[in-house]
């Protein structure tokens, strides 16, 4: 199965991505830095340390809120953005370890936020041409 999500019985995870707890553990690597470069390596300029220090408390809502102050397809950017050479890229923990995996962090607040229907689609922001 591709990326798909799944629920049931009060259970939330999303195929070859993270379950909620391993989400919150994920985001609570995060170092909080000064100067973040994770956000330097962002095309979009996405506060990427906000929303993982509100996923690390466990606000999936707050996260989401802050995702889509800069982007409007979070599930699609976390699936296709080269984060392996921008934001996850730049991530100081990945100089001597793993880098915060902040696609499937995308990925996980994104595929949460539909699947649990806590943002309504009421975007007020930028016009896209098709």
């Amino acid at each position: 199965m591709a990326s798909e999500s799944i629920s049931g019985a009060g259970t939330f995870l999303t195929e070859a991505g993270f379950t909620p707890a391993e989400a919150v553990n994920e985001a609570k690597r995060c170092l909080h830095c000064k100067v973040p470069q994770c956000v330097k390596g962002c095309p979009i300029g996405n506060n990427i340390p906000e929303f993982i220090h509100e996923l690390s408390k466990g606000n999936f809502g707050n996260a989401i809120n802050v995702i889509n102050e800069t982007s409007t397809l979070p599930a699609v950017c976390g699936r296709v953005c080269p984060h392996e050479k921008q934001c996850q890229g730049n991530c100081v923990l990945g100089k001597k370890g793993d880098p915060i995996q902040i696609g499937k962090l995308e990925s996980f607040v994104a595929d949460f936020d539909t699947e649990m229907g806590l943002i309504k689609n009421t975007y007020h922001r930028r016009h896209v041409a098709v």
